[in-house]
């Protein structure tokens, strides 16, 4: 066997032995939750949701959203370096202030 056929048998093998180790060390390690787990009566913490978010929460266009802040039917959006963002609770509060639609049967009709 030559210098270099040697050399790259030693690297393959150190490279093998390292792999190895490295799946026994993550098989072992034990499982990190991605998000803190929340109790039910735990809050939600507070969150900045960007324009594309809200959009896709209230389902509707952003020129729709600008309209009403301009109205005053929806929250006003806060600059974070220099983008439109939204409080979770202000975009939730709204949310829950819209009426629900009346179904057939339902009295009052």
């Amino acid at each position: 066997m030559t210098k270099k056929a040697k050399k790259a048998a030693a690297s393959k093998r150190a490279a093998r032995v390292a792999s190895v180790a490295h799946a026994r060390a993550v098989r072992a390690a034990p499982p990190t939750p991605a998000t803190p787990e929340l109790t039910p009566d735990a809050e939600a913490p507070e969150r900045l949701l960007s324009k594309a978010e809200v959009c896709r929460i209230v389902g509707a266009t952003f020129p729709t959203i600008w309209a009403w802040q301009r109205a005053g039917k929806f929250p006003r959006a806060r600059i974070v370096g220099g983008k439109s963002m939204w409080l979770t609770s202000e975009v939730d509060a709204w949310l829950a202030a819209l009426p629900k639609r009346p179904l057939k049967g339902d009295a009052g009709e």
